[in-house]
């Protein structure tokens, strides 16, 4: 009895060591166990509900047979993860190739669709009887163009509205981007702060192209042809147009309201000719 009595409480001391045991640790230790140390693990890291509550389940995927449930599962789970992550990398660099593709391709449109409506708007409007600045040269005295051109600008277009409206018909109208680019009249918007009135901007930049390159009338037989060399200058960068001294324009609000509420005709083609003719006019009359 006495061998009993002694015996029973280290039986007792043992299960609750074990049970101490299993209530600090969740896992079981190669070490006490004999297993062998793991080599990989479940997918997600030993942290999901499943790897916590069944503590064999690690040991399980080392020492088991190939194929088992457990361990095809967890390939499965990293083989999907891995697939998806190099799915959304081709994805976005799709989508980043194919937004450049459509920025370029649209670039490329506007400018092509700007250059055939340009000239077929020129071609079908312009006035075969209609007289053009000559190839005669002009000089003038540095500083001294543009102040006569400004008023002659005013006087013969009857002020700020008719300059707007021309301006807003060559820079936004049938003659799209190309003529509005050449005057650069865009800027405006971009810069309020200057104190420049529309009308002297607009003259100044017209007035510079007529003024030094009047030459590339002579071999011009209409306004189109004339505006086809003028862009292909521009372009070539034969022509620059100097920054006007104080900035670029600033459009009031008032005048801004016009603007926009003014459709794209307002102002026509055979205006836009005759106000031509009206410079060769003055120019040659000077």
């Amino acid at each position: 009895m006495k061998t009993l009595a002694t015996k029973q409480p280290a039986y007792n001391s043992a299960k609750e060591n074990q049970s101490g045991e299993k209530g600090r640790s969740h896992s079981i230790s190669p070490l006490s166990t004999g297993m062998p140390l793991l080599q990989r693990q479940c997918s997600c890291g030993g942290g999901c509900p499943r790897c916590q509550e069944q503590q064999g389940i690690q040991t399980k995927l080392k020492i088991s047979k190939p194929g088992d449930k457990y361990e095809q599962e967890a390939d499965l789970l990293i083989a999907h993860e891995h697939t998806h992550v190099i799915q959304q990398s081709k994805s976005s660099l799709q989508n980043t190739q194919i937004l450049q593709r459509q920025t370029s391709q649209g670039s490329r449109t506007r400018r092509s669709i700007t250059a055939a409506t340009v000239l077929q708007f020129l071609t079908s409007q312009a006035d075969p009887n209609a007289r053009y600045i000559s190839s005669r040269p002009h000089t003038f005295s540095e500083g001294e163009p543009s102040l006569q051109l400004h008023k002659y600008v005013r006087d013969s277009l009857h002020g700020i509205p008719a300059i707007i409206d021309m301006v807003h018909f060559v820079s936004i109208g049938p003659l799209g981007e190309a003529v509005g680019t050449i005057l650069e009249y865009v800027q405006i918007f971009e810069n309020p702060s200057s104190a420049m009135d529309p009308q002297d901007f607009f003259s100044n930049y017209l007035g510079s192209y007529f003024f030094h390159r009047s030459y590339y009338q002579a071999s011009a037989p209409n306004l189109s042809a004339q505006l086809e060399r003028f862009f292909q200058d521009r372009r070539d960068g034969r022509i620059s147009f100097p920054m006007p001294e104080g900035g670029l324009p600033h459009i009031p609000d008032e005048t801004r309201r016009r603007l926009a509420s003014h459709s794209s005709e307002a102002i026509s083609h055979h205006q836009f000719v005759r106000f031509v003719q009206n410079l060769e006019d003055w120019l040659i009359g000077r």
